[in-house]
């Protein structure tokens, strides 16, 4: 049995060299390179309470607009472009 198991072993370990191929070379560092870091002018962006809000800018700027409680939804869809699902919801 122990014999089996090895020529196994050794059978499946043959196949995987032919399909993957032979081991490449392992990666090596040149003498000559010199070591890169990085810049350190600014602050490492923290995940606590140091959150900056995003700022708006407004293209245009906003308009404020009085409209009566039962006229809100009206005139907001009028202001988006969307039109009234059903004109029967204003009546109510």
């Amino acid at each position: 049995m122990a014999t089996t198991s090895t020529s196994t072993s050794i059978t499946a370990t043959t196949q995987l060299q032919r399909l993957y191929g032979p081991k490449p070379t392992p990666l090596m560092i040149n003498k000559n390179s010199s070591k890169i870091s990085k810049n350190q002018s600014h602050k490492p962006v923290s995940r606590g309470g140091d959150y900056k809000s995003p700022v708006i800018v407004y293209l245009k700027s906003p308009e404020v607009v009085h409209v009566l409680p039962h006229e809100f939804m009206t005139t907001v869809q009028r202001l988006t472009g969307k039109t009234s699902a059903s004109s029967s919801h204003q009546d109510l």
